[in-house]
């Protein structure tokens, strides 16, 4: 009896240990009284339109100016969060909003991507160069024949295509070979003029992750005799491109600056593809500095691609805006990086704040079931209240429960993770 008592318990025991490992809840939380910390696994909060101070204060109308912050989680589907804030004033009917996007994607839009410089572009009568940011014609047809361009080689467009071009002086019969920004092919390596220097691309594959062979004029070596050539700088990948060197990944963040990106849980979070990496050799690694550690708490880094499947637009993200790719010869000059596929319009979901047993405690429950479709791995929240803001932390708690559809979800999530390792 007591055998068989010892085996029931044993028998629970690991059913229970299994239940909480497929069906796990996870809490996330960030102290207001310790900015700093390392517990804190909600991303930095911040108010909408200033800085909040310390503890968790704000001195202007909380009500036009909500408190936001991010989780960076990945559980499917999730099923409930908990928000609670506790604080020396009363936050009793404080409004909690949950939405499932990439903070990233949620940045203001700004001005519309432009074709990039040294780019050759046509209309069928006039013969463009994309130069120092502006769009600068040749005076003549003979003018671009002298130094070497041929309208048969340039990218096409709509007038309506140039729309966000800035235009630029023209290129008249004294310009220089070396024209600001301009692209040259010599002895099977590209190079690019910066200030009247050629300046190489580290590789083939870093030139044709920005260009195609068309913007590349062609010169024999004896071009490299009579104009300087820098030995200081080297371009390298479109950044948002990814890449591999030894074990681990890296983004290309700036033109020489490479952010690694922390684990596979972080890379499949932000929606990044294994297909899309591209191994770098050591000559191209090696012109990169590296910069700050990428992990799931971080937006995504400039370069980055997002492609918004219900509206079939694409955008990139850049100081701090993301930046639409208004037409299809723009969007074809980002080929190289993949696109991070997002929903455009994110459904929300809110809940309002009640005090609960605790003193100083409040909290509420929101329903994440409208969120199970969608793409991205981060949830942003925020809480506007009718009065200022004195917390000392807020806490949000996932819970996955025992159900079908949660136990399908826990099994491709976990073959997932055992293909992104193996």
């Amino acid at each position: 009896m007591l055998r068989a008592l010892l085996y029931f318990l044993f028998l629970a025991a690991c059913i229970g240990i299994g239940i909480l490992f497929i069906f796990p809840s996870t809490e996330t939380t960030f102290d207001f009284r310790s900015y700093s910390s390392s517990r804190n696994s909600i991303v930095l909060p911040r108010l909408a339109l200033s800085n909040i101070s310390s503890r968790g204060r704000t001195r202007e109308k909380q009500s036009k100016n909500p408190l936001e912050c991010c989780c960076g989680r990945r559980l499917f589907p999730p099923s409930k969060v908990r928000v609670n804030a506790r604080e020396d004033t009363i936050l009793e009917g404080a409004v909690a909003t949950v939405i499932r996007a990439y903070r990233a994607f949620l940045y203001p839009e700004g001005a519309a991507m432009t074709f990039r410089p040294g780019s050759l572009l046509t209309d069928g009568t006039r013969f463009y160069l994309v130069s120092e940011g502006t769009l600068r014609d040749f005076a003549t047809p003979e003018t671009a024949g002298r130094l070497g361009y041929r309208q048969n080689s340039s990218c096409g467009f709509a007038p309506e295509d140039l729309v966000n071009e800035k235009d630029g002086p023209m290129i008249g019969e004294e310009a220089s070979p070396l024209i600001e920004d301009a692209l040259f092919s010599i002895g099977g390596n590209y190079y690019q003029a910066k200030s009247n220097t050629l300046v190489p691309f580290v590789s083939d594959r870093a030139f044709f992750s920005q260009f195609r062979v068309e913007d590349a004029l062609p010169r024999d070596p004896g071009f490299l005799e009579t104009h300087p050539v820098t030995n200081d700088t080297t371009l390298g990948f479109l950044p948002g491109t990814l890449l591999s060197y030894g074990e681990a990944v890296y983004m290309v963040s700036t033109a020489n600056t490479l952010r690694p990106i922390d684990s596979p849980d972080t890379f499949l979070a932000k929606g990044y593809q294994w297909d899309s990496i591209i191994a770098a050799n050591g000559e191209e690694f090696g012109i990169y500095t590296l910069g700050g550690l990428y992990s799931i708490k971080q937006p995504h880094p400039d370069g980055t691609v997002f492609y918004a499947e219900d509206r079939a637009r694409s955008f990139v993200v850049e100081n701090g805006t993301k930046r639409v790719l208004p037409n299809d010869p723009i969007a074809m000059q980002f080929r190289s990086v993949v696109p991070v596929t997002v929903h455009s319009l994110p459904p929300e979901q809110s809940c309002m704040l009640k005090k609960s047993f605790w003193i100083g405690s409040y909290g509420c429950s929101i329903p994440l079931d409208a969120f199970a479709q969608e793409l991205a791995g981060e949830y942003q929240f925020s809480l506007t209240a009718k009065n200022d803001l004195d917390l000392d932390n807020l806490n949000a708690d996932f819970i996955r429960y025992l159900n079908r559809a949660n136990l399908s979800a826990f099994v491709n999530d976990l073959i997932t993770k055992l293909a992104s390792r193996y």
